[in-house]
């Protein structure tokens, strides 16, 4: 773009010498700047300046601008003066520069737009030092723009990340439900109900109840497939294996999609196992709403652990209160007869009161039998002399013997021992 009243020049580094190309009134209504600071400068002739400072750099813009006097008439007339043409054109030329500066900035600042747009047209240039805006119509400046755009590029990145995790979340939440179908299935087992309440096999994938309300089956019938397909017949067989016989595990059944259709039963007994499917007798616990034909359940097993050993002993318990004293007194004794073959007894009968007793005591001893005779014992010594037996009947007449001498009268012997037998033989 052309100008009036000033020139305009990117420097290129090496020069400090810069044209002047418009007329003037004086040097002094020339003024020059370097990216809009004032600068140091002199003329080498009315069409040349050297700029002394600052120093100019490549891309510095340096502006040659004339300012004629604006307060200051250069020419004054008076009355009965005489006209020259000096004179004249000195005072035109302040008008006519005035002029064309006003041109000048008049091209240099925003104008309507000559179009007919009805705006403001800024001829290509930058709009400077424009403050923040506050209101919707208020012009924005780069750093409010640029402010903007981060918000909004944040926003934006935000954005995507938040589509990303969400796709993510629907990833997850797909395979969550997979792990949730996976997960019910290793604690639940997937069936579908039969109403049949008769004991025998329901068929691939089905349970029967041998009652048609909740709280009154006593009996379940379960195929060994569930309804996935799974033999199962193994672990429904071992919910009676444990050693706890008062409590042999729990069976829940659950509706699927109504939760408050529910039974809970206790494994009353031996599991019945009739190959390809399997009966188990239960006790109701607590159940809720009602089952239909087909509907579709999820069946958990749990078995209870083995009985625990046995615990330490506790401590002793506190001594309690000292009781009312009892008077004992000692009734009657007898003893009974047993038979052979019999056992021993002993009994003993209060026939007093809690707080007088007296003890009668009745001993039952049996009769053994009787032994065998037992061996002849050995012979005793030689008892004493006896006394002298009567006078037999006189014998015929021997023939007289020599008489012997008299022997000392021998001492009396020990008493022999008596055996049983030689007491019955004097009895």
């Amino acid at each position: 773009m052309s100008y009036r009243s000033k020139d305009i020049y990117t420097a290129d580094g090496t020069t400090q010498v810069f044209s002047v190309t418009f007329p003037f009134i004086s040097r002094t209504h020339v003024s020059v700047t370097v990216n809009g600071v004032a600068a140091t400068f002199s003329f080498n002739n009315d069409s040349q300046i050297v700029i002394a400072s600052p120093t100019v750099v490549s891309t510095n813009k340096i502006v040659i601008k004339r300012l004629s006097s604006d307060t200051l008439r250069l020419v004054d007339y008076v009355d009965g003066s005489n006209l020259t043409e000096s004179d004249l054109d000195l005072d035109s030329k302040q008008a006519f520069f005035m002029a064309q500066e006003a041109l000048d900035e008049r091209d240099s600042h925003l104008a309507l737009d000559l179009t007919g747009a009805d705006s403001w047209d800024a001829l290509s240039k930058k709009i400077t030092d424009l403050t923040t805006p506050t209101l919707a119509t208020d012009a924005s400046n780069k750093s409010y723009v640029d402010a903007q755009i981060d918000t909004s590029t944040t926003n934006a990145d935000n954005a995507a990340a938040s589509a990303t995790a969400a796709a993510s979340s629907a990833s997850d939440a797909t395979a969550t439900e997979t792990n949730v179908t996976n997960i019910t299935g290793s604690i639940a087992w997937h069936y579908v109900f039969d109403s049949s309440t008769t004991m025998a096999d329901p068929t691939a994938g089905k349970v029967r109840l041998n009652h048609g309300t909740l709280a009154s089956v006593t009996n379940i019938a379960f195929d060994a497939l569930t309804n996935d397909s799974n033999d199962i017949s193994d672990l429904i067989a071992s919910i009676d294996d444990g050693t706890n016989n008062s409590h042999e595990g729990f069976v829940t059944i659950r509706k699927n999609g109504t939760p408050a259709t529910f039974a809970v039963y206790a494994v009353s007994g031996s599991v019945t196992d009739n190959t390809g499917w399997l009966q188990v007798p239960v006790t109701h616990v607590a159940s809720g709403g009602s089952l239909s034909n087909t509907d579709v359940l999820y069946i958990g097993m749990t078995r209870s652990g083995n009985l625990g050993a046995t615990g330490a002993t506790g401590p002793q318990g506190s001594i309690g209160n000292t009781g009312n004293a009892a008077t004992l007194s000692m009734g009657t004794t007898s003893v009974s007869t047993v038979g052979v073959g019999g056992s021993a007894t002993a009994s003993a009968t209060n026939s007093g009161s809690t707080s007088a007793a007296t003890f009668n005591f009745v001993f039952g001893i049996p009769t053994g039998a009787t032994g065998s005779t037992g061996s002849t014992g050995s012979t005793g010594s030689t008892g004493s002399t006896g006394s002298t037996g009567p006078t037999g009947p006189t014998g015929p007449q021997g023939t007289t013997g020599n008489t012997g001498a008299q022997g000392p009268t021998g001492s009396q012997g020990a008493a022999g021992d008596a055996t049983l037998a030689d007491i019955i033989a004097l009895g």
